[in-house]
């Protein structure tokens, strides 16, 4: 079970990622899967990422609303 991995930010053409290891992705409590969208925030010194609920995805309109 890995809880915790080392990584760095990377940019490339203007873009930035965050590298997470195999051994990370692959643990069984990993909570995202490719394709989630992801909602990301900044509270205090940490970075949140959360999967957006499928009701908080959809307004009327049919478009994904913004949350800040």
């Amino acid at each position: 079970m890995v809880n915790q991995a080392r990584t760095k930010i990377y940019r490339s053409d203007g873009r930035h990622s965050l590298y997470m290891p195999s051994r990370l992705v692959t643990d069984d409590r990993f909570p995202f899967k490719v394709g989630d969208e992801l909602m990301v925030r900044i509270e205090e010194n940490h970075l949140i990422v959360e999967i957006v609920k499928e009701e908080r995805k959809q307004n009327r309109g049919g478009k994904a609303s913004q949350h800040t």
